[in-house]
């Protein structure tokens, strides 16, 4: 999945996240009547920022334990089948789109709660007096467990490498941040578009012909019509 593949992806999703960890982050960014409205609005990007830090960071492990599978076990044609594995998880988020899925991927969240478990006494609820602080409890509640997350993180896991997979989630992570940053009427003028059963389907059409294509693309650059129209070839060979 590329980085705008990703973005467009987070953007879709946002309103599961805003849905999900809305109430969280109103929790961890109570506003002080101390603080200008600006203050307030810097310490929840920070905070956000600190999600979408992780995210990056876990993406960047798994593609590169996905990657150096396929080295240390010395298995053949490895990178093909990250590939298909990449094209079959894609579709699939497709149609979690298309048909509108609400947790197709749920059943990776228990997996999560362990760790969540663990990981949670460090996070202090309450409005941090730093901005550092912001970014800290960001990082930590990046580890919430979120099966949309995990799908994505899938998609991270078979990129190839640890830059294919921090991009993924980073594209992922900037796409959510518009639902998480956003108030008021802009939030929910944000909201009303994204809500449009025509966009959501439009988005897991793309993801489903993206996944598609991704599989297809080794077979479509070696066919005959396909190599005499250089237009295709070349779309085929840049798939690759």
């Amino acid at each position: 999945m590329g980085f705008v593949s990703a973005i467009l992806l987070g953007l879709l999703a946002s309103l599961h996240c805003a849905g999900m960890c809305g109430g969280l982050q109103a929790a961890l960014n109570r506003p002080q009547a101390l603080r200008k409205p600006i203050e307030n609005q810097l310490h929840l990007l920070y905070m956000n920022l600190g999600r979408v830090t992780l995210y990056t960071m876990a993406g960047a492990i798994f593609g590169f334990i996905g990657a150096e599978v396929g080295t240390v076990l010395n298995l053949p044609d490895w990178s093909v089948w990250l590939r298909r594995i990449a094209a079959i998880m894609i579709i699939v988020i497709g149609f979690q789109l298309l048909f509108r899925i609400e947790k197709p991927f749920g059943f990776l969240e228990k997996f999560g709660y362990k760790l969540w478990e663990a990981i949670k006494p460090y996070l202090k609820l309450g409005a941090p007096a730093t901005y550092t602080q912001s970014f800290r409890q960001g990082l930590v509640w990046g580890f919430l467990p979120c099966g949309l997350v995990y799908s994505v993180l899938s998609v991270a896991s078979v990129s190839g490498s640890a830059w294919g997979g921090a991009l993924t989630m980073l594209g992922f992570g900037v796409g959510t941040l518009p639902a998480m940053l956003l108030t008021g009427h802009v939030f929910w003028g944000f909201k009303n578009i994204l809500q449009k059963r025509a966009v959501q389907q439009s988005g897991g059409v793309f993801f489903i012909l993206i996944g598609s294509l991704i599989f297809l693309a080794p077979q479509l650059a070696s066919h005959e019509a396909i190599q005499q129209h250089p237009l295709f070839y070349n779309l085929a060979r840049c798939i690759l």
